[in-house]
């Protein structure tokens, strides 16, 4: 790994490992101090995953108003822009990856960000996208079902779990049939095909479970 053979030998050479997780809250406070984790570990040689799936869909509420949150696009923005100031020590460009849950409803706009005709000013040039996958979507997409995804904030104000926490083995269906989450319907099929449409033009996303 680039941080381990550059930073071995070397007295303050930085950190070796290749890659720490950064996993934050949807408050401003974390979002800020997202600008001084990147800066300070890029700088380290350190190359950085960012969890997305707490953050606000667009359009959700904020301070009891709807249609209010920018969607994780902004903060994914922001996340390039400190990795494209701070290089890993000079040896290499900052390099990270911005995941996102397969349930998210700003899914979609993130996979849309890395397409070469997306407009410049939401396109994603540098930063590597990835998307979690999980047991139950696999179900459903086995059935050929189609599924919903999930505006987090609502799942929290709902259940209190946040939605990188939440079981959707046990919680999908109910969260379906609260009213007061709100959701998108979305076709199994259509996302499998986005998904691999957007790997054949960009090489992303890059894809993990998060259970199995």
């Amino acid at each position: 790994a680039t941080p381990t053979l550059s930073n071995g030998a070397l007295r303050n050479g930085g950190q070796m490992t290749s890659c720490i997780i950064l996993k934050f809250d949807d408050t401003i406070d974390s979002i800020g101090t997202l600008d001084t984790y990147t800066l300070e570990l890029s700088k380290r040689g350190c190359g950085l995953g960012y969890d997305g799936t707490d953050l606000r869909s667009l359009g959700e509420m904020i301070k009891q108003l709807d249609n209010r949150a920018h969607g994780v696009l902004p903060v994914a923005k922001r996340c390039e822009s400190a990795l494209q100031y701070a290089d890993q020590d000079g040896k290499r460009k900052g390099n990270g990856a911005f995941y996102l849950d397969i349930f998210h409803d700003d899914l979609y706009a993130l996979l849309d960000a890395k397409k070469e005709n997306t407009d410049e000013r939401v396109r994603l040039t540098d930063l590597s996208i990835g998307v979690i996958l999980r047991d139950k979507f696999m179900e459903l997409s086995a059935l050929d079902e189609g599924y919903y995804t999930f505006a987090p904030h609502s799942v929290f104000r709902a259940t209190g779990i946040k939605l990188s926490d939440i079981d959707m083995s046990v919680w999908y269906d109910r969260l379906v049939a609260n009213p007061k989450v709100r959701k998108t319907f979305r076709s199994t099929e259509e996302t499998r095909e986005m998904l691999a449409n957007v790997a054949a033009e960009s090489g992303y996303p890059y894809v993990i479970m998060r259970e199995t």
